[in-house]
């Protein structure tokens, strides 16, 4: 099955969600990788591996499996950050934190722009 979601935790356990790695790629940045920053999991537990090829990152799947290193991460990130949500499912908690994200989003700028720019309804996995 391909992943669907890819969770990324930093040093400090913030969760940045993706849709997939390709987006993943382009929003991280490499010096941060280069920093070994980053933690990666898809939404069944499998760890990703996060190196740099110049300026451009690159991720991919290892055979290493941590399901419950990931739920405790998403439970400590939405206790801490006090994010809703309705089950244990991680694609509902990745779209929670992504709903979160985009409701919290600053400064505010008149809806008509932010929907331009952001579009209408938060993104989804």
């Amino acid at each position: 099955m391909a992943a669907r979601a890819l969770f990324v935790f930093d040093r400090e356990n913030w969760c940045s969600v993706f849709p997939g790695s390709e987006q993943a790629a382009v929003e991280l940045e490499a010096n941060d990788i280069d920093a070994d920053e980053y933690r990666a999991f898809d939404q069944h537990g499998t760890v990703y591996s996060l190196w740099t090829e110049g300026q451009d990152v690159r991720l991919s799947a290892t055979d290493d499996h941590d399901e419950e290193q990931l739920r405790e991460r998403l439970a400590a990130f939405v206790t801490r950050w006090q994010i809703e949500v309705q089950s244990d499912d991680v694609i509902e908690i990745g779209n929670a934190i992504l709903r979160d994200a985009c409701n919290s989003r600053w400064p505010k700028r008149p809806r008509w722009l932010a929907n331009r720019v952001h579009g209408d309804t938060p993104p989804r996995l």
